[in-house]
Order: C-alpha cells, then sequence, then structure tokens
C-alpha cells in the first residue's frame, strides 16, 4: 500500500477571465497590461462606480481575479454589470474600455464561458475571428490595437495616417478612435484605431507576391500597384473614452471620405504597397503649404 495519501484537486469558479490579441499579429498579449475591473451600479439613473479590482496574467495567458468585489458566486447572487479598463503603461497598445454583464457563477466554468465577448459587428467578423472558424464562432478573446509607437514586426505590411478633418466653422479636428481598413481584392486585411491625437496604424501579413514575382526571380523591389483600397469610419461621440463595441460598430455604418486633393474633395484612390516600406498616407500638398496629414471629409 502506498504511504502516500492521493493529491486533492481543487477547482474554484473564476468571476472572469479575459484573453487579450494583438489585432495586427493576433499574438496572445500576456504581460505588460493594467487591467482593472469595476462594478457598476445604477441608482436613481445614476451610474455609479465601485471599488476597481485589478486581474492578474495567468501563465495560460488569461487575465483573471480569484474574486470580485460583489461577486460571491452563490445562488444567492446576482447578474451584475462590470466595466473594463486596459491602458499599456509602455505606450504600445491604446487604452481599450468596454462592459461585461457576468451572471452568477454557481459552478466552475470552461474559458470559452468565463471570456465574453463584447460584440462583433457583422462587418468584421471574418476578419476577427481566428482563420477557418466556424461561421457561429465565439472568439473568446478581445482585439487589442497598437499604437503608432509600436512598430510592426518585420514580417507584417505598415499603413499610417494622421487622420484630420475640418470644422463647420472653418478649423480643424484630430479624428479620434476612427477605424482605418485596409482591403485587397474585395476582402479585409488590415484594421487600425486612431489615437487621441489622430495617429493610426494598421498592420497585417503581406499578401502573397505579385504575379511577376517569383521566389526563384525576384523583382525588387515588389510592389502591389494600385492594389489597396483605404476606409475610415467615424462618428461623432460626446464621451471622452468610448467603449470598445462603440468603436468597432462604427465599420457597421457608411465609411466617410479620405481625401487625396483639397480644396477640391478629390477622394483617395487605390494605394500601392511596396515590399518593406510602410505607406504613409496623406493629402496632395497644395500650392501655399505642404500637408502632411490626410484628410477625411466627415460632413
Amino acid at each position: 500500500m502506498s504511504r502516500f495519501a492521493p493529491l486533492e484537486s481543487v477547482t474554484l469558479p473564476q468571476p472572469i477571465a479575459l484573453r487579450f490579441r494583438d489585432v495586427a499579429s493576433r499574438a496572445m498579449v500576456r504581460t505588460g497590461l493594467n487591467v482593472t475591473v469595476t462594478e457598476q451600479v445604477t441608482i436613481s439613473g445614476s451610474v455609479l462606480l465601485k471599488r476597481p479590482c485589478p486581474l492578474t496574467a495567468t501563465a495560460s495567458g488569461y487575465w483573471t481575479a480569484p474574486r470580485l468585489g460583489g461577486f460571491d458566486g452563490s445562488a444567492r447572487d446576482r447578474t451584475r454589470v462590470y466595466r473594463v479598463d486596459v491602458s499599456d503603461p509602455g505606450g504600445g497598445y491604446l487604452p481599450t474600455r468596454f462592459t461585461l454583464t457576468l451572471p452568477p457563477v454557481q459552478a466552475p466554468l470552461s474559458p470559452g464561458e468565463i471570456s465574453p465577448w463584447t460584440g462583433m459587428p457583422a462587418s468584421l467578423s471574418a476578419f476577427l475571428k481566428p482563420a477557418g472558424a466556424a461561421a457561429d464562432d465565439v472568439p473568446d478573446f478581445v482585439p487589442l490595437f497598437p499604437g503608432v509607437a509600436r512598430s510592426a514586426p518585420s514580417r507584417l505590411a505598415e499603413v499610417r495616417a494622421h487622420l484630420l478633418t475640418q470644422t463647420a466653422d472653418g478649423g480643424e479636428a484630430d479624428l479620434t478612435d476612427a477605424l482605418l481598413s485596409v482591403s485587397m481584392g474585395g476582402r479585409l486585411i488590415g484594421l487600425g484605431r486612431s489615437d487621441a491625437r489622430g495617429a493610426v496604424i494598421a498592420a497585417f501579413p503581406y499578401p502573397d507576391l505579385p504575379a511577376r514575382v517569383s521566389a526563384e526571380q525576384p523583382v525588387w523591389p515588389a510592389i502591389w500597384t494600385d492594389a489597396l483600397s483605404i476606409n475610415v469610419f467615424w462618428r461623432p461621440n460626446a464621451n471622452d473614452v468610448r467603449d470598445l463595441a462603440d468603436i468597432l460598430e462604427q465599420s457597421d455604418g457608411d465609411a466617410v471620405t479620405p481625401l487625396k486633393v483639397l480644396p477640391d474633395e478629390v477622394p483617395l484612390g487605390l494605394q500601392s504597397l511596396t515590399l518593406g516600406t510602410a505607406l504613409i498616407l496623406r493629402t496632395d500638398s497644395l500650392p501655399d503649404r505642404t500637408i502632411s496629414s490626410l484628410y477625411v471629409k466627415t460632413v
């Protein structure tokens, strides 16, 4: 008979467990983030926030907390609404905020059940899901958008821009939290989100080499001529910090118009991509000044 008693296995229900992935590389983001969860309580029509609870990363890549304020996981508990705030002190990813509605946890749950998706617009469904995913597949990760200070890996193409619009009173304004999409052959291949100053980067794997270029007889540089279609999705918002679902849902609306030439408001046409070189989008120069931004017609 063994001298050692059998080891016991203890499974603890987790009130929340989130995974984050880089929109560009799809790599799991396991470190470097500050993630907090705060319960929202509505009293007499006003939303009150309780004390925030920090999440920590596990070896498996989930950000979780064994306990969550106001959540005891018992049968007497109730459905609660929480706000999640994600920030990167190193500036690699843009700040992200979203809300979650969590039901009472009365038994251990699988990762898919405790990693709720914040909402997926139909226009982004195929792009955000893993390759080969079923039509009804629900991702168990939250997308994080890189900031412009983050250099894309060398295997990825880069499209960069500073999005600016002319206001009705003749002034100018940065387009914050706009989505810049990059499509090729009618298929979405890259997506970026502008920061508080209107700067945006969309990084994505390089397309297949052009037909005239082969691995045996490369032509350098490889250029995809007039291959990329650029769209910008943006709508006004009064909140200082927009919810991630609201940002993503912009893509289900009409695109606003990036401009190639001012003051004639000539729309930006198809763009060429060069292997190894970032594509910088900008409105053409005027006779009296050089424009370094991409102007967008929003009205």
